[in-house]
């Protein structure tokens, strides 16, 4: 489960631009502007194929799910979390950036720096246990021209990108996956209430988050590993810029209300008010 958890996580973690549009909103041009400049195609596709692992991994798990009722679970699973809601929720977000900041963002994503760390973020997560990961990210920052700048530059990503809130809600997500898993495989009148299955998921997403907070730091650390620090330092500092706080903040927003949206209906299908 760690390794499709960190996976999922890093999946999330790196959809940091606006999807495409499947109609165009008010101000679409300037979405579909940073959309094309921001080539995240491939980040969309990423964190479908990941929830789809997660969903699979969940159900899989169980030892007592005949073939057709995880087949049955595993359907109405992947329907909750369909991408499109997904979609939608940046094309209200991103409607809201306005002319100036779409062309800073595209400026951004078209220069040799804004480039180079796209092309780091669309690295696929590698299938490995944590103790690779964080071995390899204490290494990539021992091996850097000035290890605590580094690591300052990190905490300074984290904290402009709104990584640090996007990671516990990922984990949530996917602690919600796997509960509904379980309960979804139950007779209804089998299954947990309401009440004790919000408990039950504030409980397992408290868990993972004190589990896995170390492997997602280490996570971040390796995702930018081939960054230099000179590279790594510019997009700290567009991130802190209007342009880049309006980037970072819509792409949180749509995918809080995203997981919002997915966590409510997992909970609805398991136990209906």
């Amino acid at each position: 489960m760690n390794s499709t958890l960190t996976a999922l996580v890093f999946a999330c973690l790196t959809l940091t631009a606006a999807p495409a549009f499947s109609s165009s909103p008010a101000d679409g041009n300037n979405a579909q502007m940073i959309w094309d400049a921001c080539r995240q195609t491939h980040s969309i596709h990423k964190l479908q194929r990941q929830f789809d692992e997660a969903v699979n991994v969940a159900v899989n798990s169980s030892q007592s799910m005949t073939t057709t009722a995880k087949e049955r679970v595993s359907e109405n699973l992947k329907a909750l979390l369909s991408i499109e809601s997904l979609l939608l929720a940046y094309q209200r977000e991103f409607a809201e950036i306005d002319a100036q900041g779409a062309h800073e963002i595209q400026r951004w994503c078209l220069s040799p720096i804004g480039k180079r760390i796209i092309k780091s973020e669309e690295k696929e997560s590698p299938d490995e246990d944590a103790a690779a990961i964080m071995n390899r990210a204490l290494a990539s920052i021992r091996n850097t021209k000035n290890p605590e700048n580094r690591r300052n530059s990190i905490v300074e990503l984290v904290n402009s990108s709104h990584l640090s809130e996007l990671a516990p809600e990922t984990i949530g997500m996917t602690a919600a996956i796997h509960l509904a898993a379980q309960e979804l495989e139950k007779p209804e009148d089998l299954r947990l209430s309401r009440a004790d299955f919000i408990r039950a998921l504030v409980d397992l997403g408290r868990e993972m988050q004190r589990d896995l907070t170390p492997l997602f730091e280490a996570g971040i650390v390796d995702s930018y590993a081939d960054v230099s620090d000179e590279d790594l330092a510019a997009y700290v500092l567009f991130l802190k810029s209007a342009a880049g706080k309006a980037w970072a903040g819509a792409s949180y927003s749509a995918m809080h209300r995203y997981f919002k949206s997915a966590v409510r209906g997992m909970v609805d299908a398991v136990a209906p008010r």
